[in-house]
């Protein structure tokens, strides 16, 4: 693999990140040229602005060895390290499998920097050069700072391309809605996937399949300036379907928050949940300190444990 992404895959801050995590609205730094086509999900996390939030700053403080990690090389032929990364940006057609992740630096890089380790070959797209390697994604180095990775086949059709990608209008009207200036963001159209989600729930599951299948799009930002904050809007189609979300939310966090078996990081982490709706639109509001972060880290602990499974939410 890709040193850089190699790097990525391994380090300490992208826990981090998925802790946290992630049109018109967009900000500058999107390289909309590199886009998937018709992407329903689109994700952006800016590293640099992360790195420099209060938040990060106190939680590497807590936890010293997270400088350390952030000092280490991605790879065995780059002096790449995290804290030369600017963004990462990610667009994906999640039916169809495909995705590209453009990695944006702080400082030029060369061919090393990219490079497999092994086991690689290099083609010729157009101006570009791409490298292949053997479970077919490919790496190729856009300019001094930038580079991608993608499956072979799409990230060659994103280089023969033109223009930036299409967009569809459902999808742009939710990435116009998103607080694109937290350093963390996601957008997605969610309808192919609750299909999915709503046909593999079990049978005792508190939320009928029909319910979930209501959720059509969502966005997600996160940020860490004097902790953790998440916020999370899904357009649930209408107010009943929304209010019905709300309901088993608060049960769920009021059940486990009550439970004797709930350790009480975690209970902190469910006092700082908050839920609401406008007509057709659930927000979910989740704000945590950096200390619980830090404890829920040196726990292990992702979920509450032992407590009794939540009852059906009540009907609006």
């Amino acid at each position: 693999m890709s040193p850089i992404f190699q790097g990525m895959r391994s380090s300490y801050l992208a826990a981090v990140v998925v802790v946290c995590a992630a049109g018109t609205a967009q900000g500058a730094d999107e390289p909309l040229d590199l886009m998937v086509d018709k992407p329903d999900v689109v994700a952006q996390v800016q590293v640099g602005a992360l790195l420099k939030s209060p938040g990060f700053k106190q939680l590497a403080s807590d936890k010293p060895e997270i400088n350390a990690k952030l000092d280490e090389p991605l790879g065995k032929k780059t002096k790449l390290t995290m804290r030369d990364l600017k963004s990462v940006f990610v667009s994906a057609v999640t039916s169809k499998q495909e995705f590209a992740v453009v990695i944006t630096t702080s400082k030029d890089i060369g061919p090393d920097d990219v490079t497999p380790d092994e086991g690689a070959t290099k083609e010729a797209v157009g101006d570009y050069e791409v490298y292949v390697q053997a479970d077919d994604k490919a790496v190729c180095l856009i300019d001094e700072r930038t580079v991608m990775m993608a499956p072979t086949a799409v990230l060659k059709a994103i280089l023969k391309r033109d223009d930036d990608a299409e967009t569809t209008d459902e999808f742009e009207a939710v990435w116009e809605e998103v607080d694109d200036e937290q350093p963390v963001y996601v957008v997605a159209t969610l309808g192919p996937l609750m299909q999915q989600a709503g046909a593999a729930l079990p049978p005792n599951f508190p939320l009928a399949p029909p319910v979930l299948q209501k959720i059509k799009s969502g966005t997600l930002s996160a940020g860490l300036e004097a902790g953790v904050e998440i916020a999370l809007d899904l357009d649930c189609t209408d107010a009943e379907t929304a209010m019905q979300l709300k309901s088993l939310i608060d049960v769920v966090v009021q059940t486990q928050a009550g439970a004797a078996t709930t350790p009480p990081p975690i209970k902190s982490l469910l006092g700082g949940i908050k839920a609401g709706t406008d007509e057709e639109f659930l927000t979910i509001d989740i704000k945590a300190g950096i200390d619980v972060l830090v404890t829920l880290g040196m726990m292990g602990t992702t979920v509450p444990g032992g407590a009794a499974p939540p009852p059906a939410p009540p009907k609006p």
